[in-house]
């Protein structure tokens, strides 16, 4: 019974996930776990709060009866935006919660949305829905919802467009144009993607990318809010993953980040808003994780971390997961230089409670005359 209790501890202690914040850093939203086993929506004020027990429950819903994810906050509305799946059958849909009155509404009535991507004013978004066709084969049904109605209109669909189809990417709106780009890959080969323009104007599909980077690495769409000039991608075409930007006049590959070596945990997000962004990526080496700054001019910093840190895309503070092997995670915000300046528990017990050990990196010679490396586990008490 004793080791019973002592076990329940740390099983009860990560009651809290599902974490989004807001792009200015000011609000953290969050399902926390009660123990009736229900799945409740929860709140920070980020400015004023750092203990996730004092948040306010925002709806009444359990989501624990499917797939749930907060995909986007209207601070100007007060508004909510959820992809659920409510019957718990694998199919997703885009829904509105009015925070202040906690009621939800259903937005799309599709059979499993993807690549939801929403305007500058949060009035018109788009997204596509993947249908099951006779045959077995899926094609994608292309939308323009109106958030304010919650109207929608059919804009596309890639059913004839035989070699290529939509993958599960985002979509982005082409600045100055009535066209999108998406990711899509080729014979349902994942090996065989590609990033693809389609005009409502003509009609007509254009594929951007060479053969050479579509078969020698996989290829996806990063860029949310592409400029004039073009947009970004990720690919390993090079033999690393890397970021690319796309540019539309000279229709080439510009290099923006530089990766040179299997890095172990390689995660990449973008701070600041469209006019002027970040692309910062964390990375291992030799045992020290960094973080660097890539400007869209080139321009790069690097600072070490004291340990992994997944981050959020925000417009401002570097908010993000930090994790390492000999403590639990943590929320934290840094400053542009990397520097911690704020921690917040994400468990229900102190971490004290719950860190009994410290970890250090050695090697040692394995039997045939190999360095291994390991993280040896020591206790900090008795």
């Amino acid at each position: 019974e004793e080791l019973s209790m002592n076990v329940n501890k740390y099983i009860n202690a990560f009651c809290f996930f599902s974490f989004f914040i807001t792009p200015l850093g000011d609000k953290l939203f969050y399902i926390w776990e009660k123990e009736d086993g229900t799945h409740q929506l929860y709140s920070i004020d980020l400015t004023t709060e750092s203990i996730l027990k004092n948040g306010v429950k925002i709806c009444d819903r359990d989501f624990s009866k499917g797939y749930f994810s907060v995909d986007r906050y209207d601070a100007k509305a007060n508004l909510l935006y959820l992809i659920l799946d409510q019957n718990n059958n694998e199919n997703t849909n885009l829904w509105k919660l009015e925070i202040g009155s906690g009621n939800l509404n259903q937005i799309t009535n599709f059979s499993n949305i993807n690549g939801v991507t929403y305007n500058e004013t949060q009035t018109i978004c788009w997204c596509y829905s993947k249908n099951k066709l006779e045959d077995g084969t899926l094609k994608n049904d292309v939308y323009e919802l109106n958030l304010l109605t919650s109207g929608n209109t059919f804009l596309f669909s890639d059913e004839h467009n035989k070699d290529y189809r939509l993958t599960m990417t985002i979509i982005s709106k082409v600045k100055g144009e009535n066209a999108f780009i998406f990711g899509v890959e080729k014979s349902n080969n994942i090996k065989n993607r590609n990033i693809a323009k389609y005009s409502l104007s003509t009609l007509k599909w254009e594929y951007l990318l060479s053969s050479k980077v579509e078969v020698e690495g996989s290829v996806a769409l990063f860029d949310r809010n592409p400029s004039f000039e073009g947009f970004v991608i990720r690919s390993a075409h090079e033999g690393f993953i890397n970021l690319y930007f796309y540019s539309y006049t000279s229709k080439e590959l510009r290099k923006i980040t530089n990766l040179t070596d299997k890095y172990e945990g390689l995660t990449i997000a973008e701070t600041g808003n469209s006019d002027e962004k970040n692309i910062n990526t964390i990375t291992k080496k030799n045992n020290q994780f960094l973080l660097s700054k890539y400007k869209m001019s080139g321009e790069k910093h690097t600072y070490v971390l004291n340990s992994r840190i997944n981050l959020f895309e925000t417009e401002k503070d570097y908010w993000g997961i930090q994790s390492s092997s000999d403590s639990v995670i943590k929320l934290v915000c840094l400053d542009d230089k990397g520097k911690e300046l704020k921690t917040i528990a994400l468990t229900s017990y102190p971490s004290s409670e719950l860190e009994h050990s410290n970890s250090t990196w050695v090697s040692y010679p394995s039997f045939d005359g190999k360095e291994v490396k390991a993280l040896l586990k020591m206790p900090k008490g008795e």
